[in-house]
Protein backbone atom coordinates (compact mmCIF):
# COMPACT_ATOMS: atom_id res chain seq x y z
CA UNK A 1 0.00 0.00 0.00
CA UNK A 2 1.49 3.29 -1.10
CA UNK A 3 0.55 5.90 1.74
CA UNK A 4 0.65 9.80 0.01
CA UNK A 5 1.07 12.71 2.43
CA UNK A 6 -0.19 16.19 1.84
CA UNK A 7 2.22 19.07 2.36
CA UNK A 8 1.15 22.40 3.25
CA UNK A 9 2.52 25.51 4.78
CA UNK A 10 -0.30 25.43 7.25
CA UNK A 11 -3.31 23.52 8.93
CA UNK A 12 -4.99 26.70 7.56
CA UNK A 13 -4.41 26.00 3.77
CA UNK A 14 -5.97 22.60 3.98
CA UNK A 15 -9.02 22.37 2.05
CA UNK A 16 -10.83 20.15 -0.16
CA UNK A 17 -10.50 20.84 -4.15
CA UNK A 18 -13.97 21.33 -4.21
CA UNK A 19 -14.42 24.42 -2.50
CA UNK A 20 -14.44 27.96 -2.94
CA UNK A 21 -11.04 30.33 -2.58
CA UNK A 22 -8.89 29.97 0.43
CA UNK A 23 -6.86 32.38 2.17
CA UNK A 24 -3.51 31.54 1.06
CA UNK A 25 -0.79 34.17 0.07
CA UNK A 26 -0.63 34.35 -3.99
CA UNK A 27 2.68 32.75 -4.00
CA UNK A 28 2.52 29.72 -1.33
CA UNK A 29 2.96 26.11 -2.66
CA UNK A 30 1.12 23.89 -1.20
CA UNK A 31 -0.49 20.68 -2.24
CA UNK A 32 -2.38 17.43 -0.88
CA UNK A 33 -3.41 14.30 -2.10
CA UNK A 34 -7.16 12.95 -2.11
CA UNK A 35 -7.27 8.85 -2.67
CA UNK A 36 -11.13 8.83 -3.53
CA UNK A 37 -12.27 5.11 -2.77
CA UNK A 38 -12.28 3.78 -6.85
CA UNK A 39 -11.26 7.11 -8.67
CA UNK A 40 -8.41 8.61 -9.26
CA UNK A 41 -5.42 10.18 -7.18
CA UNK A 42 -6.20 14.02 -6.65
CA UNK A 43 -3.59 16.08 -5.99
CA UNK A 44 -4.51 19.55 -5.49
CA UNK A 45 -1.53 21.83 -5.57
CA UNK A 46 -2.13 25.61 -4.57
CA UNK A 47 0.76 28.68 -5.54
CA UNK A 48 2.85 27.97 -7.90
CA UNK A 49 5.34 25.34 -8.85
CA UNK A 50 8.68 27.10 -9.40
CA UNK A 51 11.83 25.53 -9.02
CA UNK A 52 12.39 25.36 -5.44
CA UNK A 53 8.38 23.08 -5.48
CA UNK A 54 9.73 20.69 -8.14
CA UNK A 55 11.34 18.19 -6.02
CA UNK A 56 8.55 18.00 -4.27
CA UNK A 57 6.08 18.07 -6.65
CA UNK A 58 7.71 15.40 -8.47
CA UNK A 59 7.90 13.41 -5.57
CA UNK A 60 4.26 13.53 -4.61
CA UNK A 61 3.63 12.58 -8.58
CA UNK A 62 5.77 9.79 -8.43
CA UNK A 63 4.13 8.32 -5.62
CA UNK A 64 0.83 8.81 -7.01
CA UNK A 65 1.92 6.70 -10.07
CA UNK A 66 3.08 3.63 -8.01
CA UNK A 67 -0.78 3.31 -6.73
CA UNK A 68 -1.58 1.90 -10.46
CA UNK A 69 -4.71 3.97 -10.84
CA UNK A 70 -5.32 7.44 -13.33
CA UNK A 71 -3.79 10.88 -11.65
CA UNK A 72 -5.75 13.81 -11.70
CA UNK A 73 -3.49 17.02 -11.05
CA UNK A 74 -5.81 20.07 -10.06
CA UNK A 75 -3.88 23.17 -10.90
CA UNK A 76 -6.93 26.02 -10.83
CA UNK A 77 -4.72 27.68 -8.38
CA UNK A 78 -1.62 27.56 -9.63
CA UNK A 79 -0.29 30.64 -11.89
CA UNK A 80 3.49 29.27 -13.11
CA UNK A 81 4.78 25.87 -13.81
CA UNK A 82 8.87 25.75 -13.95
CA UNK A 83 9.49 23.70 -17.21
CA UNK A 84 11.20 20.84 -14.50
CA UNK A 85 7.58 20.81 -13.44
CA UNK A 86 5.99 19.89 -16.87
CA UNK A 87 8.80 17.68 -17.26
CA UNK A 88 7.00 15.77 -14.31
CA UNK A 89 3.82 15.90 -15.99
CA UNK A 90 5.07 14.79 -19.15
CA UNK A 91 7.11 11.91 -17.27
CA UNK A 92 4.01 10.56 -15.47
CA UNK A 93 1.86 10.83 -18.52
CA UNK A 94 3.80 8.43 -20.20
CA UNK A 95 4.34 5.92 -17.50
CA UNK A 96 0.81 6.15 -16.70
CA UNK A 97 0.03 5.30 -20.56
CA UNK A 98 1.87 2.49 -20.48
CA UNK A 99 -0.48 0.98 -18.08
CA UNK A 100 -3.56 2.36 -19.51
CA UNK A 101 -4.40 4.69 -17.34
CA UNK A 102 -4.69 8.20 -17.90
CA UNK A 103 -2.94 11.86 -16.62
CA UNK A 104 -5.47 14.48 -16.56
CA UNK A 105 -4.91 18.24 -14.98
CA UNK A 106 -7.23 20.88 -14.12
CA UNK A 107 -6.31 24.27 -15.05
CA UNK A 108 -7.08 27.90 -16.15
CA UNK A 109 -6.90 28.24 -20.06
CA UNK A 110 -4.46 30.79 -19.48
CA UNK A 111 -1.89 28.01 -17.74
CA UNK A 112 -2.88 25.62 -20.74
CA UNK A 113 -1.89 27.53 -23.24
CA UNK A 114 1.71 28.04 -20.81
CA UNK A 115 1.84 24.18 -20.83
CA UNK A 116 1.50 23.81 -24.06
CA UNK A 117 3.94 26.09 -25.46
CA UNK A 118 6.66 24.59 -23.14
CA UNK A 119 6.05 21.30 -23.99
CA UNK A 120 4.05 20.79 -27.27
CA UNK A 121 3.91 16.83 -26.81
CA UNK A 122 2.61 16.93 -23.35
CA UNK A 123 0.31 13.68 -23.08
CA UNK A 124 -1.73 14.96 -20.58
CA UNK A 125 -5.58 15.67 -20.66
CA UNK A 126 -6.84 19.21 -20.06
CA UNK A 127 -10.01 20.10 -17.96
CA UNK A 128 -11.73 23.04 -16.60
CA UNK A 129 -13.20 21.45 -13.63
CA UNK A 130 -11.84 18.68 -11.30
CA UNK A 131 -15.73 17.41 -11.12
CA UNK A 132 -15.00 16.36 -14.85
CA UNK A 133 -11.90 15.21 -14.66
CA UNK A 134 -12.42 13.02 -12.08
CA UNK A 135 -15.59 11.59 -13.80
CA UNK A 136 -13.64 11.23 -17.11
CA UNK A 137 -10.92 9.16 -14.83
CA UNK A 138 -13.34 6.77 -13.30
CA UNK A 139 -14.80 5.93 -16.85
CA UNK A 140 -11.62 5.00 -18.45
CA UNK A 141 -10.80 2.82 -14.75
CA UNK A 142 -14.71 1.10 -15.46
CA UNK A 143 -13.32 0.77 -19.22
CA UNK A 144 -9.77 -0.86 -18.15
CA UNK A 145 -11.88 -3.23 -15.52
CA UNK A 146 -13.85 -4.67 -18.30
CA UNK A 147 -11.81 -5.18 -21.06
CA UNK A 148 -9.63 -6.97 -18.47
CA UNK A 149 -12.37 -9.47 -17.75
CA UNK A 150 -13.55 -10.02 -21.37
CA UNK A 151 -10.71 -11.44 -23.25
CA UNK A 152 -13.60 -11.05 -26.39
CA UNK A 153 -13.03 -7.08 -26.42
CA UNK A 154 -10.11 -7.22 -28.92
CA UNK A 155 -8.12 -4.71 -26.62
CA UNK A 156 -5.28 -7.69 -25.11
CA UNK A 157 -1.96 -7.28 -26.14
CA UNK A 158 -2.32 -11.78 -26.85
CA UNK A 159 -5.24 -10.99 -29.37
CA UNK A 160 -3.15 -8.23 -31.63
CA UNK A 161 0.07 -10.96 -31.74
CA UNK A 162 -1.35 -13.63 -33.67
CA UNK A 163 -2.20 -11.23 -36.58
Amino acid sequence: MVFLRSVHSGPESVRSSFCGPSHLEDSAFALSVDEPLGGPVVIRVTGDIDQSAVSVFGECVAEAIVCGRSLVVDLLDVDYVHPAGVSVLEAAAARLSSHRCRAMVVCTAGLQRQLRSECAWLRVEYFDTVAAAVCAAVEAGRAREYSKADPQSGETESNDAGT
